[in-house]
């Protein structure tokens, strides 16, 4: 008889520190008991706090090497920064594969060790998790404090298990991430068999280049006054999942140079404007990599749907280059997933069952981005002398960023699709409330803002409808995402984004926000992150090595202006104009 697979076991985990870069407390808690490791607890006289943190992380450690008979899944709220106070000197032993700056899982080779971020699932800390399930985070301003840091791991145990039981109801297995979570629920339920892959990668580089994100402007830029709403669309992105999508063929997808807009597929198209208020098509500037919406001419890879909506609205076609045609017709891969699973968070929200409404949620929201995965990936791991071209090299560690194939559920068309469906969902109502009369303030993705006498829009709770997020009688938007509202009944509301909300700074409690808003500048703290902290470190010139977690003072300055529009002196603002 072949040896039994190991139990899996769910834990989470926490750590407390000095905010020097020196774990205080490591916890560890499996559902049922605490095991926990705190400075405290080292009885060795006239130790230094060199010798005291490596000896608390290597408690920690053989902790970890006395489980090694489970196949074990830690959970932490900010996973990079508990794997730093966890393994300190040792960070040679975790691999770690990240998205940019975020880390997305990490594992110990060799082991059943597998550590992930709740963050990758719900955007939410630790006193919002407890508030959903009935038990409040501790309130406290002394952090080497062990019940505290007990309380924290015991609300992530219970929050992720909670969360795991709530997608097993509906045989929904939890994965790393919450995007990854959603594509295996789709395959299984929803699809015979798991994706291959359709597309070759210099097919996929083509489309990747014409896959552009949500719609953010600003049309009006002076502080305004007056009955301002704001609307956005119910569940804008599993709305449009429902309409139509290109049949994947290989036998029927190729280059062309011709377009044929009885099919679908994604061409480069040189395109001049008409003169619009509110321009259609996205135009990707080359300097920035921001998202224009320009009038002129300009050149870009659009989806077939967007090409025949923009030729509908006088937009004329100046030269058409490489077109990817797919021939095969369309069908509605995801209209019973989404629209099964909306009815089902009703039905949750009607019984006030927040846990499984919030499931169905992060399903439904997160399936689309999955259609469009790149190619890029990261990884900060131990190198063992195997160094190779391309690496960057921090002691022990190498960091790689490598082009391979795309995964295999990846066909970019379908990510494209869902964006462009998305912008135009926007786009209807924007002209709304220009041809009411109304003055247009803002856009965000799948939002609106607009002062007016009336509504304008009727407020709906129906799919792809919108919804009215509030009346307001003051509005300011500086740049996209930095803004300031005061709603008719209520405190005002500052947006910055990048800007921790709030801090205290010398004992007293700071909006950091509001402060960024109105001074264009702030200082506040923030902790080294790993890979800048071993950047750093690199350089000749530093004496006095740095130490991930080591929270610096860090001013954050907006030099900014406003550059997706002109401005003009009444703070109207108008579409920029290309010209090649």
């Amino acid at each position: 008889m072949g040896s039994k697979k190991p139990t899996t076991k769910l834990w989470a985990f926490d750590t407390e520190d000095d905010s020097k870069g020196n774990p205080t407390i490591l916890n560890f808690f499996d559902g049922k008991e605490h095991t926990t490791f705190h400075w405290k607890d080292i009885k060795k006289p006239k130790i230094t706090l060199r010798e005291r943190t490596r000896l608390l992380q290597k408690r920690g450690l053989e902790f970890l090497v006395s489980i090694e008979n489970y196949r074990n899944t830690f959970w932490s709220v900010n996973l990079g920064y508990d794997l730093n106070n966890l393994f300190g000197e040792h960070l040679y032993l975790p691999q770690m594969s990240y998205v940019g700056s975020r880390i997305i899982s990490a594992k110990i080779p060799d082991t059943g060790f597998q550590f992930f971020d709740t963050l990758n699932h719900w955007k939410m800390g630790v006193k919002a998790m407890g508030d959903r399930i009935g038990l409040p985070k501790l309130e406290t301003d002394d952090f080497d404090n062990v019940e505290y840091c007990r309380r924290d791991t015991e609300i992530c145990w219970k929050f992720v298990d909670s969360m795991k039981g709530t997608y097993e109801q509906i045989d929904c297995k939890l994965k790393a991430t919450i995007g990854s979570t959603s594509l295996r629920f789709f395959e299984s339920e929803f699809n015979e068999e798991r994706f291959e892959r359709v597309f070759k990668r210099e097919e996929m580089d083509f489309l990747k280049s014409g896959y552009y994100g949500g719609r953010t402007e600003i049309f009006f830029n002076k502080p305004v006054e007056g009955r301002i709403f704001y609307f956005d669309f119910n569940s804008l992105y599993p709305a449009v999942s429902c309409e139509k999508f290109p049949v994947l063929d290989r036998n029927r997808a190729k280059f062309t140079t011709e377009l044929n807009l009885a099919y679908e597929g994604a061409a480069e198209i040189t395109f001049e404007s008409p003169s619009l208020e509110i321009p259609y098509l996205p135009f990707r500037n080359p300097e920035t990599g921001g998202l224009l919406f320009p009038t002129g001419r300009f050149t870009g890879v659009y989806t077939y749907f967007e090409i025949r909506e923009a030729l509908k609205l006088g937009y004329r076609i100046i030269k058409i280059g490489k077109c990817f045609e797919l021939s095969a017709g369309t069908f509605y891969p995801f209209r019973d997933f989404m629209l099964g699973l909306y009815e089902r968070r009703n039905t949750a929200k009607e019984t006030n069952d927040e846990m499984m409404s919030d499931g169905f949620k992060l399903l439904m929201n997160n399936l689309y981005g999955k259609w469009a995965q790149g190619n890029e990936f990261e990884e900060l791991k131990p190198h063992g002398g195997d160094v190779r071209e391309g690496d960057i090299v921090f002691g022990p560690l190498k960091y790689n960023k490598t082009i391979g194939e795309y995964p295999s559920h990846s066909n970019m068309i379908w990510g494209m699709y869902t964006t462009a469906y998305a912008r135009h969902k926007l786009y209807q109502p924007l002209n709304q409330v220009v041809a009411n009369g109304g003055l247009l303030l803002y856009c965000d993705t799948d939002s609106i803002i607009f002062e007016n006498e009336d509504p304008i829009f009727k407020d709906s709770k129906k799919m792809g409808e919108l919804k009215s997020e509030g009346i307001f009688k003051y509005a300011h938007f500086k740049l996209p995402k930095l803004y300031h509202l005061t709603p008719t009944d209520g405190r005002d509301f500052y947006k910055a984004k990048g800007i921790p909300k709030r801090q205290k700074i010398k004992g007293v409690d700071v909006d950091l926000q509001k402060l960024f808003f109105e001074e264009g500048k702030v200082k506040f703290r923030k902790p080294l992150k790993l890979r800048e902290t071993l950047r750093r470190n690199l350089s000749p010139k530093r004496k006095v090595k740095l130490k991930p977690n080591f929270w610096l003072e860090t001013e954050k300055v907006s030099n900014k202006v406003y550059d997706k529009r002109k401005v003009l002196k009444t703070g109207h603002t108008e579409p920029l104009k290309m010209e090649e």
